[in-house]
């Protein structure tokens, strides 16, 4: 029984350390941030940067991602700002002041191909949502159609196929776009070239901020692709940053 109290005393000790140690750690990160926000606004971009990447490293979030969205393009390395930008817009797709900002680097470098409509953004566990939920009523309707053949169901069966055909459409290309690997520019007027080296020839020149597909890795060089363009070429990988 002693030992069952000692055991309990020890893991309350370690219960109340890390509890008062997160509030700490929070408080210094609300610190911090309030520190880089006041760097930013009084014009300090690059010591605004270096304290908001630090606290990426910390706690990624993003409201850090914004900032450092901001603090990049207020730099000048519009690149990067989009790549944050596009970080920050996975974790909140449907913010307003994020969702306006990049459209405004898309206006900047000429991006035709920028989805803008909120079914482009639907989260895949929305879409999983969607679909059990169609396929739900699907089973529903095509179970009383088996048990009771006299009840007319047609109409009912013929809707719920058609939800479901459009529910699994939706999950399987959502599913198919989220194991996509896309990728930002960061140097203006990349040489897209027809292979993996310096020697083979250029295919297309593509703007700072531009994002595109990514292919497949080879040693230094990324192949990648732009399909309403249909660009299909190799990039140094340092001129890119996979989002």
């Amino acid at each position: 029984m002693e030992k069952i109290m000692i055991s309990l005393r020890k893991m309350f000790m370690i219960a109340v350390f890390v509890f008062f140690g997160s509030i700490a750690f929070a408080d210094n990160l609300t610190e911090d941030f309030d520190e880089a926000c006041s760097l930013y606004k009084n014009g300090s971009y690059e010591l605004a940067l270096e304290k908001f990447l630090s606290l990426e490293k910390m706690s990624p979030s993003d409201s850090i991602y914004y900032n450092i969205g901001n603090a990049y393009y207020r730099l000048g390395k519009v690149g990067n700002a989009m790549v944050y930008y596009a970080r920050a817009e996975k974790i909140s797709p449907y913010d307003e002041d994020i969702e306006f900002n990049i459209k405004h680097i898309s206006m900047m470098i000429d991006e035709k191909d920028y989805e803008t409509s909120n079914f482009a953004k639907l989260k895949i566990h929305y879409c999983f949502f969607i679909f059990a939920l169609v396929s739900f009523i699907f089973s529903l309707v095509l179970s009383i159609k088996i048990a009771r053949p006299g009840i007319r169901v047609f109409w009912p069966f013929l809707i719920s196929l058609m939800l479901f055909i459009m529910g699994f459409w939706i999950y399987t290309w959502r599913f198919a776009r989220a194991k996509e690997h896309v990728a930002v520019i960061l140097k203006n007027n990349a040489e897209v070239r027809t292979g993996p080296d310096e020697s083979f020839k250029i295919s297309a020149v593509l703007p700072e901020g531009k994002k595109v597909l990514v292919i497949r890795k080879s040693s230094d060089w990324i192949e990648i692709g732009i399909k309403s363009l249909a660009i299909k070429g190799w990039l140094p990988s340092r001129e890119l940053e996979i989002i």
